[in-house]
């Protein structure tokens, strides 16, 4: 095979060089050489000064990475090291057709110009390839490779069959963004490399659910950078925190103003960090702890894809510092409001600028992981009034077992929990059932009082009717038809239903059915599971996983409920949640804020 033919394939077969970026740009780049050019550092390219950049340059020649995703804080060096300097080592040592893409046309051009042109005279190698290259207002034909300068509504960057590496930069600001209509670019070349790189865009009218960005890094296995504890040598990764928190940011809490308002004078001043291990760091030792720090995985992401999260605690600019942050956070959060107020916009943007985090106005979930955290010490199938080391506080009290069957369209999903005293309770066991008949045989093994019935399957809604009518006969009714209604004014409002009326030779019944209000039982079980209640709310000793995530698959967010990510099933949920509707209805459960109607 001829040099010349081998250049010409681009990359297609070839194995990346054993230099990479940062390690070319340490002896190849210096920033004295433009010296109107965009960026804080004026002299040889160091690696040293962000040191937390070299893993994903270092990605761009790792054959098993295909894709590097970057969610990063604004003003973080992102765009210069990663994709930039990136962008100039495959000119002067791995040259292969790349595309670079970003948002909007004049933002593309300007950047052509001002970043990646300007910056093909920082190192002597590029800056002669450059001259030789032949230059379009979007393109620049190197003498070894493409160019290609584009954003998503210009369709000239997928004339060409394809590219090895693709620069996806700010995505959070595409119109329209599709990570698929990258990666099939790029599907010709054994060694491909996709770089994305983006702030979250508070701007955009969206949630952080739908910011490309966060679904891409959300897909990688989410690369966190790790700290050490200058006292204890733990590791930790730096955040916010809030006030009920141990460790995070934290100031001088009595610096306030006249108006009760904070002293931002005094919040600057006093500024610090605190780590879980509880030991203090000032800003002065701040990039010292963090240009020792390391990144580590924190998930399980897709084969190939790599997550980098940057913060501005990581960066070396004085928007990095504590203080810095402090003040934003807080200037953010009050302005334009009373002191007593939240901007929900401002806090949006600090988050997304500052911590590159997801923003919600409200979120209200309950990890898989609290399940955990209420296990009692009783056995699966054991009442928890009568367990060794938990009957105690339950001597003398009142106790009832209430079960729930969530109806599906061949089966049921089955809970049942004992309710003592005045709203505690514990599991007892939970099934999956195929018919009736097995569901008498739960009901009997767990002495059942009271059983809620799921009637919101419309096409089984008489077999529900049917079951309660029958198994109930002419004694008390225990089985309750129940149906959970998103806006019901009132907690549970309870009414009589004839379901045989005007059916031929049908009784007249006086069936009890109830209408429960869905946000009000499922908060109070998501309060439940978190150990905020007044009420214990408890599973027996190593209650199973798919029980943990069925109850914990739904998170409420901006009023709305749905399913927590990668959650697909709420059956046992939806159990919990009518086993509280009936404890309330009976009386087994004690809550101010619920009411009742009926």
């Amino acid at each position: 095979m001829t040099p010349d033919f081998r250049a010409s394939l681009g990359g297609l077969f070839e194995p990346p060089p054993r230099v990479n970026a940062w390690q070319w740009a340490e002896t190849a780049v210096d920033y004295s050489r433009v010296r109107n050019y965009d960026t804080e550092w004026k002299g040889p390219y160091s690696a040293d000064y962000m040191p937390y950049w070299r893993e994903p340059m270092e990605a761009r020649t790792d054959p098993s990475v295909k894709e590097v995703w970057v969610l990063k804080c604004s003003r973080s060096g992102g765009s210069e090291n990663v994709l930039l300097t990136s962008l100039r080592f495959t000119v002067a040592c791995d040259p292969v057709p790349t595309l670079y893409m970003s948002g909007q046309q004049g933002s593309v051009e300007k950047f052509m110009e001002t970043r990646i042109k300007a910056g093909m005279d920082l190192a002597a190698d590029t800056a002669a390839a450059y001259g030789r290259a032949r230059k379009r207002e979007h393109e620049v034909m190197f003498d070894t490779m493409d160019l290609v300068a584009a954003w998503p509504a210009n369709k000239m960057a997928f004339k060409q069959s394809g590219f090895a590496l693709v620069l996806a930069d700010e995505v959070s600001i595409w119109p329209e963004f599709a990570a698929d209509m990258l990666r099939e670019r790029m599907a010709n070349y054994a060694f491909p490399h996709l770089l994305g790189i983006s702030s979250p865009d508070p701007a955009q009218k969206r949630g952080s659910d739908e910011d490309p960005i966060f679904l891409e890094y959300g897909q990688t296995d989410q690369r966190k950078w790790f700290c050490r504890d200058p006292r204890t040598g733990n590791e930790f990764v730096f955040r916010l925190g809030t006030d009920e928190t141990p460790d995070g940011l934290k100031w001088d809490r009595g610096a306030k103003a006249p108006n009760g308002g904070w002293d931002l004078n005094r919040v600057e001043a006093t500024a610090h960090y605190v780590t879980p291990d509880g030991t203090r760091i000032d800003d002065v030792d701040r990039l010292r702890i963090v240009r020792a720090g390391r990144w580590k995985p924190t998930a399980t992401g897709m084969a190939g894809r790599r997550g980098y999260h940057v913060t501005r605690f990581m960066v070396p600019f004085r928007v990095g510092s504590f203080a810095h942050i402090a003040v934003k956070f807080l200037e953010a959060k009050h302005k334009g409001v009373s002191a007593n107020a939240t901007n929900r916009q401002g806090l949006k943007t600090f988050f997304y600028e500052y911590l590159a985090e997801p923003f919600y106005d409200t979120k209200e979930d309950a990890p898989a992981e609290v399940v955990k955290d209420r296990e009692a010490d009783y056995a699966k199938g054991q009442r928890i009034s009568a367990a060794e080391g938990v009957k105690e506080f339950y001597v003398g009290q009142q106790a009832q077992v209430i079960a729930a069957l969530d109806v599906q369209r061949d089966h049921f999903w089955y809970t049942a929990r004992e309710f003592v005293g005045s709203g505690d309770s514990g599991l007892i066991d939970w099934r999956h059932l195929i018919t009736w008949g097995e569901v008498d045989v739960a009901v009997q093994a767990h002495g059942v009082d009271c059983l809620g019935v799921d009637m919101g399957y419309e096409l089984r809604r008489m077999e529900v009717m049917d079951y309660a009518v029958q198994r109930c006969g002419n004694g008390p009714q225990w089985v309750i038809p129940l149906m959970g209604k998103d806006n019901l004014p009132v907690s549970v409002r309870v009414q009589e239903q004839d379901p045989y009326l005007g059916k031929k030779g049908g009784n007249r019944i006086a069936l009890m059915t109830a209408l429960w209000n869905t946000d009000q039982f499922r908060m109070l079980l998501v309060q439940m599971m978190r150990g905020e209640s007044v009420q214990k709310w408890r599973v027996y000793r190593g209650v199973e996983e798919e029980y943990a995530g069925q109850v914990c698959s739904q998170e409420r967010v901006d009023g709305v409920w749905r399913f927590r990510k990668g959650c697909s099933q709420d059956h046992l949920w939806d159990c919990e949640a009518m086993m509280l509707v009936v404890a309330r209805m009976f009386g087994r459960l004690q809550c101010e804020f619920l009411t009742a109607e009926g």
